[in-house]
């Protein structure tokens, strides 16, 4: 699971700042995209904050160098120590940094979801999206469109869906009138037979 020699992992273990065996013990859990594998996601963000604090401190470089374990920059602790890339441990690094009511907000909203028969994706990622205050709409696309960029449409491109429940969602600007036109015919033809359906 880490890239770390014995006496490293060793070292860490014996780490008070940072529980370094509970986030391994947590690896497992947290791959699953279910209620409990978001939670044991989140007690794993909680211990790289930690572990990242910890790191930067002269204490930890102290204790490093007489436990004889070498990290050659922060992201190679990451690596090796954690077993995550430099963007993943930011991006979990910023989830523990979260308040509380926003993560709170975000599980209501998962299950709301849930209950209206959707699969909302728990994940530290789509998280992040929702702090933002990015959507986590899963409606279904039941039609597509799109035109290339340096198509029929010069440098830009365009696409457009319609979800289950009869929203069309678009990205771009049709630069041709015509195209435009029996675009939007088309999509608000599409967009009737899916409500009436």
């Amino acid at each position: 699971m880490t890239n770390l020699h014995n006496h490293e992992e060793a070292a860490l273990a014996n780490v008070e700042a940072f529980d370094f065996n509970r986030y391994t013990a947590l690896n497992d859990e947290a791959v699953a995209k279910t209620k409990e594998g978001f939670e044991a996601s989140l007690k794993q963000c909680a211990i790289v904050k930690a572990a990242a604090e910890w790191y930067d401190t002269t204490e930890a470089q102290d204790y490093l160098a007489d436990e004889g374990v070498i990290f050659d920059t922060k992201e190679d602790f990451f690596n090796r120590a954690l077993d995550i890339s430099k963007g993943w441990a930011y991006k979990m690094i910023r989830v523990a940094k979260l308040e509380q009511s926003k993560v709170t907000q975000f599980k209501r909203t998962c299950t709301q979801l849930e209950g209206q028969g959707e699969r909302p994706e728990r994940s530290v990622a789509a998280l992040l999206k929702f702090a933002k205050g990015e959507s986590q709409s899963t409606a279904k696309a039941l039609a597509t469109f799109s035109i290339a960029k340096d198509g029929l449409n010069g440098p830009s491109g365009f696409s457009a869906r319609i979800t289950a429940d009869g929203e069309i969602k678009q990205s771009g600007i049709i630069e041709n009138e015509n195209i435009d036109y029996n675009v939007q015919k088309l999509l608000s033809k599409l967009q009737r037979l899916i409500t009436n359906a």
